[in-house]
């Protein structure tokens, strides 16, 4: 029988005398940097590079084991390449599987069906180990706060691990093979690695060398590097671990990781040069050997240790816990709570380490159990896809979508057709019921294009045809843009989009939205800042050149907004299946200063205008001063605070639909 005794002793011998304690407990140290940057990242703000001090680690004791197999006395020349892949997939399979399965299992419960696809992406990444580059692909950076919400975030560090072992294995046999200098030219790619860093650094794409294994490569190779010398170079090591100069060396490591951890900033330049402190500092450590006073005192204890061992699937289970806490309490996650759970991640951990790992990864048919392993990780690949594709039922969901998706997948096909450079230019997609004739155009925002399944449904059986022209955060009028260097010069698509409707000699109709958020500039005449006059000089400068071509437009004043603890409790009982009657006041939405004085200026211009006809979306989605969440089938009428879903979209339709119509005298 298994007891923990045994387990320890076994997980421990696995590198019989050149089992190093002492690294295990620098990996509890990287470990619960790592635990405590994610459940509270203000108090320890460079806990994230725990993780480099993994891939030293993890670059020194699987180069050991490569070395070991390369300088066999009995059958030198071989890495064993089959044998070593059993052994990591015995290794890092087990709890990976449970991680992934509960995942799967929690998300179906708490996440809302697109957050739930979503999942079933990085599923398939951490089934296959390139979630590193799943998570480049889709959004960049590490630290911004919707990657706070990923359930399987920081399963790219096991993608740069696993694509890293996928090659290097076969590198050092190459300089074996060769009769390489093992220590020159690993020198020689770590340069490579760490100036292809620095080069995507440098020119703005810090995430990329964030996630990618070339430029992580330099981190692990600097382990690999250091257990050759240990190995292999003893009269050198033999110098360096001389009590004193040993003592200091491990000193220095452990002042350079404390210095990461409590300097390094979360932002788009690391890992950069800044990543050289706990790389250095790990390097360090481990150099010093386990006779130095901090690696024998400290890090050696049996606390340390401990923790060390069950850091693996430690760092498994923390993020998913603490990621499913951030989605349903966001910002106002109570501190008390975020300590239960990394309690709770602690005490799975330990269960994994005990229960889970040990009798897939020890004892007879490990061969076998490899096979059954691999497998069913790569069932769990499987089960992300249908996941991914919504195969997998909501049950007891209040489900919601966006209400710019529109279901006549054609009318999206007619805008490439009609605006081929759109979508080249914009993040959002355009829509046109016909290419031919155009009598009806719609001009705004996001939030324009929130109402555009609606209008496209009421509109469908009529003889008018509507084209739906959105751009990102922008105003509807003409020179107006917003203070975001992002975006900034998208005013010029809204001036093309406003050009289009104005000199199409079909259009009789233009709707124009927007929800106001930014500060505005007329760059016609720039030196003004007053936001009123902008606003207002910008509608009627627009407003002037519909009349001048005798063409109506229906102005709408923008939906009510959802403050943020209402639509806290509005998304916590979508995702729990739980439909209540909440609702928000009109009055904190309307009292917004941007909002206010936008949509003040509109009016007064609008005033001056016959072809002009303003009205309020508000007025029609609330009674007095209540905004309701749901319509009266428990329908969910947002999908944020400020965007309508397709309900929402749908009960707002036939009001703009009725004002339309009257306005072309139907």
């Amino acid at each position: 029988m298994l007891t923990a005794t045994s387990i320890i002793k076994d997980c421990t011998s696995g590198l019989k005398k050149n089992y190093r304690a002492d690294v295990d407990g620098l990996r509890a140290l990287a470990c619960l940097a790592v635990v405590i940057y994610h459940a509270f990242p203000n108090s320890i703000q460079g806990g994230f590079v725990g993780v480099d001090i993994f891939f030293v680690i993890s670059g020194f004791i699987i180069s050991s084991i490569l070395y070991r197999n390369l300088f066999d006395k009995e059958n030198p020349g071989h890495v064993h390449i089959l044998d070593f892949y059993i052994k990591r997939v015995r290794r890092i399979f087990p709890a990976l599987i449970a991680v992934l399965i509960f995942v799967a299992v929690a998300g179906y419960f708490i996440l809302l069906p697109d957050e739930y696809r979503r999942l079933g992406v990085h599923i398939i990444g951490g089934s296959t180990y390139i979630s590193n580059i799943i998570l480049y692909l889709e959004s960049g950076s590490y630290f911004n706060t919707t990657s706070n919400q990923k359930a399987l975030l920081h399963l790219w560090s096991l993608g740069v691990e696993e694509q890293f072992y996928l090659v290097f294995p076969l590198i050092l046999w190459v300089l074996y093979r060769f009769k390489l200098s093992f220590i020159k030219s690993l020198i020689v790619f770590s340069v490579i690695s760490f100036a292809t860093n620095i080069y995507f650094i440098e020119s703005g794409n810090g995430s990329h060398s964030f996630y990618m294994v070339w430029t992580r490569f330099w981190e692990l190779s600097f382990g690999a590097i250091l257990a050759f010398l240990v190995m292999f170079k003893h009269d050198f090591m033999g110098k360096v671990q001389e009590k004193n100069k040993a003592n200091y060396l491990s000193f220095l490591g452990l002042v350079l990781i404390i210095t990461a951890y409590c300097t390094i900033p979360q932002d788009e330049y690391f890992p950069g040069y800044r990543a050289l402190l706990p790389v250095l500092g790990a390097v360090f450590i481990i150099a010093a050997g386990p006779k130095a006073f901090i690696n024998h005192k400290i890090l050696s204890s049996k606390l340390f240790v401990f923790l060390g061992l069950i850091s693996y699937p430690l760092y498994l289970w923390h993020w998913p816990l603490l990621a499913f806490d951030n989605v349903l309490e966001g910002s106002n996650s109570n501190s008390l709570v975020r300590i239960g759970l990394v309690v709770v991640s602690i005490v799975l951990a330990t269960l994994t380490f005990y229960f889970i790992e040990p009798p897939l990864r020890y004892g007879k048919g490990r061969k076998l159990k490899s096979i059954g392993l691999f497998t069913t990780l790569l069932l769990l690949g499987v089960v992300g896809f249908f996941i991914h594709k919504g195969e997998i039922a909501y049950k007891n969901k209040v489900t919601v979508d966006f209400g710019g998706i529109i279901d006549n997948q054609e009318y999206a096909k007619n805008c490439l057709l009609k605006f081929p450079d759109f979508v080249k230019q914009n993040e959002l997609a355009c829509y046109v019921k016909d290419t031919e004739k155009n009598d009806i155009d719609i001009i705004g925002d996001s939030h324009t294009l929130s109402l555009a399944n609606g209008l496209f449904k009421a509109f469908e059986n009529e003889e008018h045809a509507l084209t739906l022209l959105p751009v990102t955060a922008q105003c509807p009028f003409y020179n107006c843009s917003i203070d975001n260097k992002d975006r900034y010069s998208l005013y010029k698509l809204t001036n093309q989009n406003l050009d289009f409707a104005l000199n199409d000699s079909g259009t009789k109709l233009v709707v124009l939205t927007h929800y106001p958020i930014a500060v505005y500039k007329d760059e016609e005449e720039p030196e003004i800042n007053d936001q009123y006059q902008v606003v207002f000089n910008t509608a009627t400068k627009t407003f002037n050149k519909f009349k001048d071509k005798n063409i109506k437009v229906l102005y709408l004043l923008d939906i009510p907004t959802m403050d943020d603890a209402t639509y806290k409790n509005f998304k916590n009982s979508r995702r729990f299946g739980r439909v209540a009657n909440y609702t928000f006041s009109r009055k904190l939405s309307d009292n917004q200063s941007i909002k206010k004085t936008f949509e003040s200026a509109v009016v007064e211009a609008a005033k001056n205008f016959d072809n002009v006809k303003v009205i309020n979306l508000s007025d029609y989605m609330c009674q007095d001063d209540v905004c309701p969440a749901f319509d009266n089938q428990g329908n969910a009428l947002y999908i944020d605070t400020n965007h309508l879903s397709v309900y929402g979209s749908k009960m707002i339709a036939p009001v703009i639909k009725e004002k339309i119509m009257e306005m072309l005298g139907r």
